[in-house]
């Protein structure tokens, strides 16, 4: 038995109970993920629906601490990191940094970064969609919707002339070149289209 080898990880913060599930990756084992792919708040909505269904209040525990978890994420200017380092107890953007100069669409060389990511837009509306999905189909918190509505004003404020939202920002909020033309729209525009129905 090795806890520290568990997929699901819960710890407590400033007396908060947090919680979430981490990638079964060997190279990514160490981070909790809300991702484009995989993505803790997701699975939150699932596990939630099952803690209700199974009258399970340790499930219905679980999903509560993967919010708190997402929500306590650190917000610049409405963006915040996609994954938490478990071992060393700190927030990464997200497992890439492309570059700001010298971008070379067919070289990845350079584009791994799993400490010092760059913000990847496509992994936060995910995470605010599924947020706002959470506070609709299993409970309300009144903490997301301010959350998810600071990542929108973040949106709406880096939205380009054609529609677009860059993908990836740096530390400084710099868009960078790489897919700052790119097909995440309908990601950020289910987070938009959310807030507009609630607000």
């Amino acid at each position: 038995n090795h806890p520290e080898l568990s997929t699901w990880q819960q710890w407590e913060e400033k007396g908060v109970p947090m919680g979430g599930l981490r990638l079964s990756a060997p190279q990514w084992n160490h981070l909790l993920y809300n991702t484009s792919w995989w993505n803790n708040v997701c699975d939150a909505t699932g596990i939630y629906f099952w803690g209700e269904q199974l009258k399970d209040s340790t499930l219905i525990d679980k999903a509560r601490r993967i919010v708190n978890f997402t929500l306590s994420s650190p917000q610049q200017d409405g963006i915040f990191p996609a994954l938490y380092d478990v071992d060393k107890k700190r927030w990464v953007n997200s497992m890439w940094h492309p570059p700001l100069e010298n971008y070379n669409p067919d070289s990845t060389t350079h584009y791994w970064n799993w400490t010092d990511g760059a913000y990847q837009t496509s992994a936060t509306s995910v995470t605010a969609g599924y947020l706002l999905q959470y506070r609709k189909t299993c409970e309300e918190d009144p903490r997301i919707l301010p959350f998810v509505q600071r990542y929108g004003d973040f949106l709406i404020k880096n939205m380009q002339t054609n529609g677009c939202v860059p993908a990836w920002f740096n530390k400084d909020l710099k868009p960078l070149p790489s897919m700052k033309w790119n097909a995440d729209g309908g990601a950020h525009i289910w987070v938009l289209s959310e807030l507009f129905r609630i607000t």
